[in-house]
């Protein structure tokens, strides 16, 4: 994604949230592998801008907002238990939600879930829910 794009869908993104009564904070300061967060009950996210892919920066915004969105208890990416993976599943999917209504918003054709995938950086094991959100199956 080139670098006036990925700042646009971000500055989206963080409007949106502000919209919705999210709070960001976004910080240089963690490790590159140190994953960003939403603390739901707070109605805050934290994004670590120094991820070590930062092209995939829309989609961990989006993704954190989801988690707030969804009322998810205090979350950051890495968990092993069930409940867990399902609001992992249900912020991904919201997150995906979230960049296509950006995409609707500003004319953005999608038609590939593999391309739109790529372009905005959401990981890849991802493609299938991508594309059942396109079509609107899902």
């Amino acid at each position: 994604m080139e670098s006036d794009s990925m700042n646009d869908l971000v500055n989206y993104l963080l409007n949106f949230a502000f919209d919705q009564g999210i709070g960001s904070i976004l910080t240089k300061e963690p490790a590159p592998d140190f994953p960003s967060c939403a603390i739901s009950e707070n109605r805050m996210i934290i994004i670590n801008l120094n991820w070590h892919h930062p092209y995939e920066l829309p989609f961990i915004i989006a993704h954190e907002i989801a988690h707030v969105l969804e009322g998810d208890p205090e979350t950051c990416y890495y968990s092993s238990s069930t409940t867990r993976i399902k609001a992992e599943g249900r912020a991904n999917e919201r997150a995906i939600e979230l960049i296509l209504n950006y995409c609707n918003a500003y004319d953005i054709p999608v038609s590939n879930s593999v391309a739109f995938c790529e372009q905005f950086g959401i990981p890849t094991e991802l493609d299938y829910i991508a594309y059942l959100k396109i079509k609107r199956i899902l």
